[in-house]
């Protein structure tokens, strides 16, 4: 899988995003509005302009998905968040980028902690970051109101010293 690789995220993207989160079924357990045409300029251009970590996942030179750290209140602590393309899941490449990006961003932030928060419902993606070297380490009942229902979370976490060995 030498053709898949990470970059920041650039203007280029739009419409490579715009056709990952404009996909009700891709975005059921991310709470965050599906895109529209009218909607997508604005909302990518947030993206650009926030203090986030916006990594893109490119298969060769196309854009297959999206990887973003988000710092914390807590001294090095970054919460991760990742979606792909729905014809580029389940082929193994999620794992490969967010491994790439999780050791980007120890190295390069001198991040301590890096969690990832997740709907229970989304069972492909506690199995992605149980692959990937996450520890579980809560779940929490009913926590979360989304589309007019309470839902559980799981927190998925791992120290840099535990991750880069």
């Amino acid at each position: 899988m030498s053709e898949l690789s990470i970059r920041h995220i650039e203007k280029e993207d739009l419409d490579a995003y715009y056709e990952i989160y404009k996909n009700e079924e891709t975005l059921k357990y991310i709470p965050m509005p599906i895109w529209t045409n009218e909607s997508k300029h604005h909302i990518f251009n947030k993206m650009l302009d926030d203090k986030a970590i916006r990594y893109s996942v490119l298969l060769k030179d196309k854009v297959i998905g999206n990887i973003n750290f988000y710092p914390q209140d807590v001294k090095d602590t970054y919460e991760v968040g990742f979606v792909f393309n729905k014809d580029y899941v389940n082929k193994g490449y999620g794992s490969i980028a967010i491994k790439k990006a999780i050791k980007d961003v120890f190295r390069k932030e001198k991040a301590h902690r890096i969690y990832a928060y997740l709907d229970a419902r989304n069972i492909a993606c506690k199995r992605l970051c149980e692959k990937i070297g996450l520890r579980e380490e809560a779940h929490f009942i009913k926590d979360y109101f989304m589309d007019n229902e309470w839902t559980d979370s799981y927190i998925f976490a791992t120290l840099k010293d535990e991750f880069i060995k």
